[in-house]
């Protein structure tokens, strides 16, 4: 599954660049001065969230039940996401999860995803990271894997690909 899983988020990452990689740099407002105000990340992750449902749902038809692949979805059932990080019980709204949306021991938590757009600080960047692997640790959440993705300003994207090892989680770079 991991190595069908990356060829999908592979696939779906070119498709974004080619299809909207001209959202990576568009300004709101054509008038703006140098530094204006850029499109929010939630139009891209929107983009991308296609993408990953168009290659990632077909793969998982062979489970028997029904994946969704939502944005900023912030609910555990009927309570607020929260997950533990950095020994603090924080409330998280992952920026798009692929999910079966079911609750307790019918909930199948299959990826999460987190973006950033070019300029992030390291901090920020980190910080996301840091909540894939506590929502893939989480007995609450367990997700089977995560994906870090930066959107960079000249049509591109950088992704860092989070699986579950005996030892724990891993990760990698993926080369788009």
């Amino acid at each position: 599954m991991k190595n069908k899983l990356v060829d999908a988020i592979l696939n779906s990452l070119k498709d974004l660049i080619v299809n909207d990689g001209d959202l990576f740099g568009f300004k709101i407002n054509e008038k703006a001065e140098k530094n204006g105000r850029k499109l929010h990340e939630v139009c891209i992750n929107h983009r991308l969230s296609t993408h990953l449902s168009n290659h990632i749902i077909p793969i998982l038809q062979e489970r028997k039940q029904r994946y969704f692949t939502d944005i900023e979805f912030n609910r555990n059932g009927k309570k607020e996401k929260a997950v533990i990080i950095d020994g603090e019980d924080q409330v998280v709204r992952p920026d798009i999860i692929i999910h079966n949306r079911k609750e307790r021991h019918e909930k199948s938590n299959f990826l999460i995803v987190e973006c950033k757009k070019y300029g992030c600080s390291k901090k920020d960047y980190k910080n996301d990271c840091v909540k894939i692997r506590s929502l893939m640790n989480s007995k609450d959440y367990e997700y089977e894997y995560g994906l870090m993705v930066l959107y960079k300003e000249a049509a591109s994207v950088d992704a860092e690909f989070f699986w579950h090892n005996q030892a724990g989680i891993d990760s990698k770079t993926l080369n788009c």
